[in-house]
């Protein structure tokens, strides 16, 4: 795919974002014509002091995959 100017955008935000967040780490992604899907791995969680708190003592550090897709279809469907 060739990047128009906001899919440029879309690709330089994304690379930068280890350097804004230390414990974040890129896996795949793809940029689409008009949204992008992309993974992002958490590493050190129990050094995240936001997260942590909300996590149980024996979580292991792999905390999933969230489908974000899913999960906005799924609020589209509810009733205004």
């Amino acid at each position: 795919m060739i990047l128009n100017g906001f899919g440029q955008i879309a690709y330089d935000e994304w690379i930068k974002l280890p350097d804004r967040f230390p414990n974040a780490a890129l896996d795949v992604f793809q940029i689409m014509p008009n949204h992008m899907h992309g993974i992002i791995v958490l590493k050190n969680i129990s050094d995240v002091a936001w997260l942590a708190p909300a996590l149980p003592p024996d979580t292991d550090t792999n905390i999933g995959i969230i489908d974000v897709d899913a999960s906005n279809r799924a609020r589209q469907a509810l009733p205004l």
